[in-house]
């Protein structure tokens, strides 16, 4: 799995790596606190990712209400990926139509 930022492309495992990492180092820091605050939805994704691994995924409906913060140059963009989390992702109403 791959995380995409504009025009940036990382692999989810290598930035989870990292956050985790910077998380437990600056633990200790003053700074630790508006840090961590950069972060938490990051956080908040990747416990959704771990529901998916243990095939507990939520219904579609229920990401949307839960990311409805998340933003995306596209709309359609944010619905896309979600709908790549969803448990009831196999459904044909929710295939892309990028034409």
């Amino acid at each position: 799995m791959r995380a995409l930022y504009g025009k940036w492309v990382v692999d989810w495992n290598d930035l989870f790596g990292a956050v985790a990492v910077i998380d437990r180092e600056c633990y200790t820091s003053k700074e630790y606190s508006t840090l961590k605050a950069s972060w938490d939805r990051f956080f908040e994704i990747a416990t959704y990712r771990e529901r998916e691994a243990r095939q507990n995924r939520m219904a579609l409906t229920g990401l949307l209400e839960s990311f409805r913060h998340a933003r995306s140059t596209l709309t359609r963009d944010r619905f896309f990926t979600l709908r790549g989390l969803a448990a009831n992702s196999q459904n044909l109403a929710f295939e892309p139509d990028y034409t």
